[in-house]
């Protein structure tokens, strides 16, 4: 969102799915979400995020434990098994890293700068997704004239969930356009 905002002269339509908030607010909206899905899984995220356990765990341990706090992200959380997930203590580590890299963005308010977002701007959300669905009613109500679709019975991962409906909706956009 921020790069369409920046550089508006060279975005036409922007697409954004399963898309986080323009403010801190949405954010933790996310994470009080994730805390409510993962309550029962804190023994996994402690041997995740705990040094000393994460030492002791193979790469299929970790796969799997990172598999099992993902699943809360879908809605069925079976669908964990679809995304392909390698990880190893560093690719862990480096996306843990990207996680704090990522931290001062998650912090900014965008809010005012996306009302004057020219670009057509097609919002899909899942309606069962981890970031609650009044966070892509925002945005929708921030970027003039775009358009919002609530995926049903779908969580953050459309293009897994909702593959048939996903790229409809985004091929109906684009054909709009010409």
């Amino acid at each position: 969102m921020e790069y369409a905002i920046k550089y508006q002269e060279h975005v036409e339509s922007l697409v954004l799915i399963s898309s986080g908030d323009a403010s801190p607010k949405g954010w933790d909206a996310l994470s009080a979400e994730f805390q409510k899905r993962a309550m029962t899984m804190q023994a996994d995220a402690n041997q995740l995020f705990g040094k000393d356990p994460f030492e002791k765990l193979t790469e299929s341990q970790i796969t799997a434990l990172y598999r099992k706090i993902v699943s809360v992200f879908f809605y069925d959380p079976k669908n964990a098994d679809c995304l392909t997930l390698n990880f190893n203590r560093h690719s862990f580590c480096s996306s843990m890293t990207v996680r704090e890299l990522m931290a001062p963005a998650l912090a900014s308010d965008i809010t005012n700068q996306l009302k004057s977002l020219t670009a057509h701007t097609l919002l899909v959300h899942g309606a069962e997704d981890i970031i609650p669905f009044s966070v892509a009613m925002e945005l929708h109500q921030l970027i003039a004239g775009s358009t919002l679709v609530k995926i049903p019975d779908c969580g953050h991962f459309p293009y897994i969930e909702a593959p048939t409906i996903l790229f409809s909706e985004i091929e109906r956009f684009l054909e709009s356009e010409k």
